[in-house]
């Protein structure tokens, strides 16, 4: 099974696209010193995979990294090496072995969080019954 790794991309970090971030971890492994597997065929291409685009300018701290790597190396040191070669809002939170493939996820959970200025829409509670909905109000400046 390829290893996995667990990553957050936040702050000014969210404005990197899908294909940027491919680009960024293939780069960020060659710098740590973790070489990737190669696919076979006509062009070999990096055996990188990201489980899902997000959606450019969203922050998520639970995006998942699948990799392969020539050598194996224990997860703690991957993570480390990967998070001194990463730039600023993008962190390795924990590397782990057997995962199943992404391809074979089938159930995402996930937590929302929209934040509005002048609070709640009106119709928004009546368009998600059943939902908690809290509420936090900011003052100050931007």
């Amino acid at each position: 099974a390829m290893p996995r790794a667990l990553f957050e991309k936040v702050g000014t970090a969210r404005f990197i696209s899908h294909l940027d971030l491919m680009r960024l971890f293939q780069r960020a492994f060659k710098r740590a010193g973790l070489p990737l597997t190669h696919t076979q065929g006509f062009n070999p291409r990096p055996s990188v995979s990201i489980a899902l685009p997000l959606s450019l300018g969203a922050e998520s701290h639970c995006e998942l990294l699948d990799f392969d790597l020539e050598n194996p190396v224990p997860p703690e040191g991957i993570r480390d090496r990967l998070n001194a070669a990463l730039i600023d809002g993008i962190r390795v939170r924990e590397v782990y072995d057997n995962g199943a493939k992404i391809k074979y996820l089938a159930l995402l959970q996930s937590r929302l969080t929209l934040e509005y200025d002048g609070g709640i829409p009106a119709g928004a509670e009546a368009a998600m019954p059943g939902r908690r909905w809290f509420w936090k109000r900011k003052t100050g400046t931007a």
